[in-house]
């Protein structure tokens, strides 16, 4: 029987590395993600709960490293739009300010870790940072219209 997989995500569309990943990204959401989304909410000042997921889904299975060249300690990944997509849309079946935040991490330096404007020189500045296996690093997007930051651009 069809589920809602078959129409909002056509299979002729999406390889099986990307099938493959989302659904690994969906079993990982599944145990570790949707049995606590109810206490992230209240985790907000002190992060005990929601870092350690963002750590084991970026650092330990790799996910921050996919789009970096594997010479940088990255992996290098096949159809990066497509298997980004899935793993967003996975994410977000469990909690989808998890898959925001997630997607955001990385979706700063997009421009430059994508073929073919890959910019290695600013790649080989960011590269050990976000291919660490350790540590987790988490880009994050700061921005606005003018007129959203009320007097002080006018000034």
């Amino acid at each position: 029987m069809p589920t809602i997989d078959d129409f909002i995500r056509p299979k002729e569309w999406v390889s099986p590395f990307a099938l493959e990943f989302g659904n690994s990204i969906r079993q990982w959401a599944e145990e570790k993600l949707l049995p606590i989304r109810r206490k992230i909410d209240e985790d907000w000042q002190e992060h005990q709960l929601i870092k350690p997921l963002f750590k084991e889904l970026l650092v330990d299975l790799g996910v921050q490293r996919g789009l970096f060249p594997a010479e940088l300690g990255g992996l290098d990944l096949r159809e990066p739009a497509t298997a980004t997509m899935v793993m967003l849309e996975e994410l977000s079946k469990a909690d989808c300010a998890f898959a925001m935040s997630a997607g955001c991490s990385t979706w700063g330096l997009v421009t430059i870790l994508l073929e073919p404007h890959r910019n290695m020189e600013l790649l080989r500045e960011f590269g050990p940072k976000f291919c660490s296996e350790d540590e987790l690093y988490m880009g994050c997007m700061a921005m606005t219209e003018p007129q959203g930051c009320g007097r002080c651009c006018l000034a």
